[in-house]
């Protein structure tokens, strides 16, 4: 269990980076956590080694931490490229545009 916790924690870290796709692996992420959690437990009580589930549930915690500072920061870059977006809107000055409509008359469009 200590060895796919550390697996799955190290796949959640690299893909945790990637916006909208980091979503999905928020439950792989703390599916990690809990296998490297319940690992080490078994493992101190048995008095065995557990390298393996402390560096499965690090990268787990790692990866939960990644993925939500990613989408806190995607979503920040979107609110304000929308908010940019609708100030534009709202203040673009269309009387820059001097149409002269009688250039379509004198050649009879």
């Amino acid at each position: 269990m200590g060895i796919a916790s550390l697996i799955i924690g190290i796949i959640s870290i690299l893909v945790g980076f990637i916006p909208g796709i980091n979503l999905i692996m928020i439950v792989p992420a703390i599916v990690a956590l809990v296998l490297g959690i319940v690992d080490w437990v078994k493992k101190r009580k048995a008095g065995l080694p557990k390298g393996k589930s402390i560096a499965g549930t690090i990268c787990s915690a790692v990866a939960l931490i990644v993925i939500v500072v990613a989408n806190i920061f995607a979503v920040s870059i979107l609110a304000i490229i929308g908010a940019s977006a609708a100030e534009t809107i709202d203040t673009y000055d269309y009387s820059d545009y001097d149409y002269d409509y009688d250039y379509y008359d004198y050649y009879n469009y």
